[in-house]
């Protein structure tokens, strides 16, 4: 960590430190979730390790003329988002076996989700304002339906999807630096428009064998975003309608899940289509592999392991079996 970042974790740690026991107070008090941006090649959490940022095997390669990114950086994950579709392309964080102990037990209380609050990200509103194009707010999340939606149910109501989930946010650092990490988590660069059962429990299931497996092999890197290809001659729907900004609604999302197994890097990916009628014990029929992802998003992922055809044409087995290993 260079002297800048660790000048400014300091400043927001004793900041947040006199109001540790009340963590939604600063949600409240505050317009915007500040994040850092790059520095240098180092694009990485600013709170991750060398040796956590190197398990990704370079930052996810994303290159495309017709959209207008910018890469924003929080204490636990990084996002590289799309501020003309207002999704982020991109996702990546962390998850350690210590992490998933810590948030199994920050359960109540000041962990309860219900005292943070999702919000724009500065840099993302400094970002858009430079180029007069609208970003998120939260007021753009209601009544986000589209009118062939309609009529909205439980299940197929949109709301704010986390990519880097509260819940395995939560679970970084002391207690502190983990509710600075679950307020960076509601950072509307962090958020694609998700139908409430896609959301949960069957998206909540992924996150969740993301953190068994961290149990299990100690870290895991994740990549996580959404995907727009909808079928031949079908529309992009875009939530809402009249005034508001208007969200493009993802047709699939994705997960890339790489570890370090007996010495040797290994991946496995999902590709999910977004609907609300899936079951989470039915997950393992939407594992792919990664080159999958990589064919119908444009990212290039592990891009310093080079072509990578082995690692990426098929789902590593070892880690396929650790998922099944209940």
């Amino acid at each position: 960590m260079n002297s800048k970042t660790q000048h400014f974790r300091i400043l927001a740690l004793t900041a947040l430190l006199g109001i540790a026991a009340f963590p939604w107070l600063q949600a409240k008090s505050s317009t915007y979730v500040h994040s850092e941006l790059p520095d240098g090649a180092d694009w990485g959490g600013t709170s991750w390790t060398a040796s956590q940022e190197h398990l990704f095997a370079g930052e996810p390669a994303f290159q495309d003329p017709g959209t207008t990114t910018i890469l924003v950086r929080y204490s636990y994950y990084v996002s590289q988002y799309d501020t003309v579709r207002l999704n982020p392309v991109w996702v990546a964080h962390i998850d350690t076996a210590d992490s998933a102990a810590a948030t199994a037990t920050r359960t109540d209380g000041v962990w309860d989700r219900k005292h943070y609050h999702f919000r724009p990200d500065a840099n993302v509103v400094t970002f858009s304002m430079a180029r007069k194009i609208p970003w998120v707010k939260d007021t753009d999340y209601t009544n986000a339906n589209p009118s062939e939606l309609k009529p909205v149910t439980s299940a197929n109501r949109i709301s704010r999807g986390h990519l880097a989930s509260n819940q395995e946010m939560k679970g970084h650092g002391d207690e502190t630096e983990g509710q600075l990490s679950q307020t960076e988590s509601f950072s509307f660069a962090n958020v694609a428009p998700q139908m409430q059962a896609f959301n949960a429990p069957f998206w909540l299931a992924i996150e969740e064998d993301c953190l068994r497996l961290a149990e299990t092999v100690g870290t895991v890197a994740v990549i996580s975003g959404p995907v727009f290809k909808p079928e031949k001659g079908e529309p992009l729907l875009q939530t809402g309608s009249g005034t508001k900004v208007r969200i493009p609604i993802p047709t699939h999302f994705f997960k890339v899940i790489i570890a370090r197994v007996d010495g040797r890097t290994t991946a496995i990916a999902f590709l999910v289509p977004h609907r609300a009628d899936l079951k989470a014990e039915a997950r393992s029929n939407y594992l792919v592999p990664v080159r999958a992802v990589e064919d119908v998003t444009g990212i290039n992922f592990m891009p310093e392991l080079g072509s990578n055809d082995a690692l990426e044409k098929v789902p590593q087995q070892e880690l396929v079996e650790l998922l099944h290993d209940d």
